[in-house]
């Protein structure tokens, strides 16, 4: 089965802050605002929580306060990364990310990010995005995109050899590095030597 995302969940834009002000960072701030460099190319959301902002408007509050189980997705940028929100703390989401809360028991949460996050959902978000300096992708093309539902075990299992792979990555990317630094020191240590 494929639906289109707005069949299977609400998708809204995050609070648009109107004044440079309003995204400044404040002692009196009350919700945290999401970053795009908070979300990490495997889905993962890792909140800088240094700076607060202000935020009253209850309606603002209830539209863009982001809450487990709550998947976000980046609308500008060279990527539309795709990320999950697990942790119930006070945070907002900005006017460049679109919020999707899942309405339809048979898709996953995890299993939407990694489906937005894989490369040939990448291409379909931008195949109509605004060309600017900045990409952009829009709202209707998000809210459109075929999503396929496949059984929730399937789901299951994707979003577990999806997070062995990110797993994988992320320690091929950490021995690579601890390689470079041995010969690196290495190298130094035979320079200085001589």
């Amino acid at each position: 089965m494929t639906a289109p995302l707005r069949k299977l969940a609400d998708v809204t834009v995050g609070l648009t802050l109107r004044t440079p002000e309003a995204a400044r960072p404040t002692p009196d701030g009350n919700y945290y605002l999401l970053k795009i460099s908070d979300v990490d190319e495997f889905g993962q959301v890792r909140l800088s929580l240094n700076d607060r902002i202000r935020v009253d408007d209850p309606k603002a509050i209830a539209r863009c306060g982001l809450r487990p189980g709550d998947v976000v997705l980046a609308n500008r940028g060279t990527r539309a990364k795709a990320g999950l929100i697990t942790q119930a703390l006070p945070v907002i989401a900005g006017g460049q990310f679109f919020i999707i809360r899942i309405h339809d028991d048979r898709l996953l949460a995890d299993y939407l990010v990694w489906f937005l996050n894989h490369p040939q959902s990448q291409r379909k978000l931008f195949e109509e995005s605004t060309v600017s300096v900045i990409k952009a992708v829009l709202a209707p093309q998000v809210r459109g995109l075929e999503v396929p539902v496949p059984p929730l075990r399937v789901q299951s299992r994707i979003v577990e050899l999806f997070a062995l792979r990110a797993q994988e990555k992320r320690l091929v990317a950490d021995l690579e590095a601890l390689k470079s630094q041995l010969i690196d020191n290495t190298l130094f240590q035979v320079a200085t030597h001589v």
